[in-house]
């Protein structure tokens, strides 16, 4: 249901590149937010209109809805580190920033290796 609503909201496109109007948008986040509360992921839901989970995430933010976060697991992250991976590559494979990751270990339990403060970048 919700992908021939999108298709028929698609089919009414407001600029060349074929987007909807910003008010087609905020409907469609509201059609989709209440199975977004009941726990329906945003791959889930971004399948089901046949659009990214990153479109998925806007329409839903502009019609009001606050993102959950991507859970993260912290033994599996705790163990990749204590396995020799740094907190800039969890960071980069986990998607989340270098800041947040090195918390999520320290959460996890982890003890931080010496030097893992970022340096900035040198010319040269």
């Amino acid at each position: 249901m919700i992908r021939s609503l999108f298709t028929e909201a698609a089919a009414q496109v407001f600029t060349l590149c074929g987007l909807l109007s910003r008010e087609d948008e905020i409907e469609l986040g509201r059609r989709l937010a209440p199975k977004y509360q009941a726990r329906a992921s945003l791959l889930v839901l971004s399948r089901e209109i046949g659009r990214s989970t990153r479109y998925m995430a806007k329409v839903l933010r502009m019609a009001g809805v606050t993102i959950r976060p991507r859970p993260v697991d912290l033994v599996e992250l705790r163990r990749r580190y204590e396995g020799g991976s740094s907190v800039a590559g969890l960071a980069h494979q986990i998607r989340y920033s270098y800041e947040s990751t090195r918390k999520f270990l320290l959460e996890a339990g982890a003890e931080l290796r010496p030097g893992g403060a970022r340096q900035p970048l040198r010319d040269g």
